[in-house]
């Protein structure tokens, strides 16, 4: 399960930021997913949710931004959206295409709570 893994880095990472920045809470994890990752973004909110919930950094919720297939062709050079997983051009239909968008899996933002920074010096 890549999920439970993934997950489980997404908390150390978010770990590494907020305690670089004297956070001790945070409140949102931010990823981007496309549909080649390789990831159910179900069974990654599951994992997410049963992780962190009894982590240093709870409550933590984890946003997913589901991100587009893109194929640019070869032929045309055109860039087309697709809804499914038939690779072609929907310019110009060649077959020729390449991915440009879509198999993404990255880590995009983590937002800490403000009112929970530490500040040097105090407990």
């Amino acid at each position: 399960m890549h999920e439970w893994s993934f997950a489980r880095k997404l908390l150390q990472q978010a770990t590494g930021i907020c305690h670089a920045n004297g956070a001790r809470h945070c409140l949102e994890v931010r990823v981007q997913i496309g549909p080649l990752s390789g990831i159910e973004a179900t069974l990654l909110e599951s994992a997410f949710e049963q992780l962190a919930s009894d982590h240093e950094l709870a409550p933590t919720r984890l946003v997913i931004e589901r991100t587009p297939l893109v194929v640019r062709c070869r032929d045309c050079a055109a860039e087309s959206e697709l809804s499914d997983f038939d690779f072609y051009c929907r310019l110009c239909g060649g077959r020729a295409v390449q991915v440009v968008a879509g198999d993404q899996l990255q880590l995009v933002s983590v937002t800490v709570d403000d009112a929970a920074l530490m500040i040097k010096g105090t407990t």
